[in-house]
């Protein structure tokens, strides 16, 4: 299985930290900056599985929240799969 960081904002729209090392906290300072100049909370995120394969099992681990949302992470994961599950094959 392939594990991989996400950040997943509070709307859904998600960006990959990379796949073999957890995010350090200077790369997660400048996320949260980011995230905070658009208006958006957000979560950092473990995965296991194929991003792209909607067949088979894809979990998420939440690690932390990186900046407050406006909506709870429950609301985020459901925008977040409804964007992974139309890029899906």
């Amino acid at each position: 299985m392939h594990q991989q960081w996400l950040i997943i904002a509070e709307d859904g729209r998600h960006v990959s930290l990379g796949r073999h090392t957890s995010p350090t906290e200077d790369e997660l300072n400048v996320v949260e900056k980011g995230l905070l100049s658009q208006g958006l909370g957000g979560w950092l995120v473990r995965t296991m599985g194929n991003y792209y394969d909607r067949k088979k099992s894809y979990n998420i681990f939440v690690e932390k929240q990186i900046a407050p949302a406006s909506v709870t992470w429950e609301v985020a994961e459901t925008r977040f799969s409804k964007i992974r599950l139309s890029k899906g094959t």
